[in-house]
């Protein structure tokens, strides 16, 4: 990712949902490469999520040494699935709930995950997430010891507090422990699974 000057970044107000950028020919950077990941825009004020950008067409002008980009501002987009998945109390045990995204047509370019788990003793909980282009993260593995249950717990590479450090219940949002950046520029849409795995016998959820 570059690092844009303020001055270099103009949004219209005709087209509040846009901005342009220009990029400047230096040390022999070719001016044909610049692609979606090419900029990173970051929110100032309030939380620190980065604000997804969709790269449209660019104008070249070699004269000059220059090219100027046009970007779209992508709005959030959530996706869900409520249906609960029963980890069971009578033996070690794996299972997954999956979302299927279609028709979103783009690429990640910052990711959090909700989740809302009822267990008892944490410690006995491993989970991570694939996504479809078969890469995983860990989430978290095995945390809050003899602790219950994560309360619409939120994982965010940008949160203040590690799940390590947590306590359960853990509420509010932590910084998983392996970083989501992993997913940046994989296609949003097929199928993403959240696998839990319970490493010990006798407390389910």
């Amino acid at each position: 990712a570059k690092m844009i000057p303020i001055d270099d970044i103009t949004s219209p107000n005709t087209n509040p949902g846009f901005l342009h950028v220009t990029y400047y020919h230096r040390d022999g950077i070719d001016l044909s490469s610049i692609d979606q990941n090419d900029l990173v825009v970051q929110r100032q004020w309030g939380d620190r999520e980065l604000i997804p950008l969709k790269l449209l067409e660019k104008t070249e002008s070699l004269d000059r040494g220059e090219v100027t980009a046009t970007y779209e501002i992508q709005q959030q987009r959530a996706f869900s699935n409520a249906n609960p998945v029963f980890i069971p109390s009578d033996a070690i045990a794996s299972v997954e709930s999956t979302i299927s995204v279609t028709g979103v047509n783009t690429f990640v370019r910052a990711i959090q995950i909700d989740v809302d788990i009822s267990h008892t003793w944490t410690g006995d909980l491993i989970a991570k997430l694939t996504s479809p282009s078969g890469k995983s993260v860990t989430l978290f593995s095995q945390v809050g010891n003899d602790g219950d249950n994560f309360n619409n717990t939120r994982f965010d590479d940008s949160a203040d507090i590690s799940i390590r450090n947590g306590r359960s219940p853990f509420e509010g949002s932590f910084r998983p422990e392996e970083s989501l950046d992993i997913f940046h520029g994989d296609p949003i849409d097929g199928i993403w699974k959240l696998e839990m795995v319970d490493v010990f016998p006798e407390d389910g959820g």
